[in-house]
């Protein structure tokens, strides 16, 4: 499926607004959106559309966190053993590990955060405690497009 298709079938989805989930529990949401744009139910760790998109949906009013980014290394722009060696920490099970929450308003306490270029359909990830590269200052760790 290409972006436009993507689009068009996404704002149609808007369109109807309300729609009864398929399936109760946890998975309704997802599984009625990937049915609503037309995708196949595969369960398996690859993203749903093209082998680069994943489809992501909540619903309304619910606090629950949704994963946007793991490491897939074809869109980190470090690698990744780097960033969790120079931000993680040791998990219950004395691994070295990085989980984050992740928003675009300010950065976490990690100097973690997001920003998106709707121009040229991305999402980045930026670290503001990172070497200057960039025209606003700071450094590109993940650039993942949309």
């Amino acid at each position: 499926m290409r972006l436009n298709d993507l689009i068009k079938r996404l704002k149609n989805l808007q369109a109807k607004e309300f729609i009864q989930t398929l399936r109760n529990g946890p998975t309704g949401i997802g599984h009625l959106a990937e049915s609503e744009l037309g995708l196949d139910e595969t369960n398996i760790a690859i993203p749903d559309i093209g082998g680069r998109v994943e489809v992501k949906a909540t619903r309304r009013n619910v606090n629950s966190l949704i994963t946007l980014f793991t490491f897939n290394k074809a869109v980190w722009k470090v690698k990744q053993k780097d960033i969790i060696n120079k931000y993680g920490y040791k998990d219950e099970q004395d691994r070295q590990a990085l989980y984050n929450i992740v928003n675009k308003k300010t950065p976490n306490t990690q100097g973690f955060y997001l920003i998106s270029d709707p121009a040229r359909h991305l999402i980045i990830l930026r670290n503001k405690n990172e070497k200057k590269t960039s025209l606003n200052g700071v450094h590109t760790l993940l650039q993942e497009n949309l």
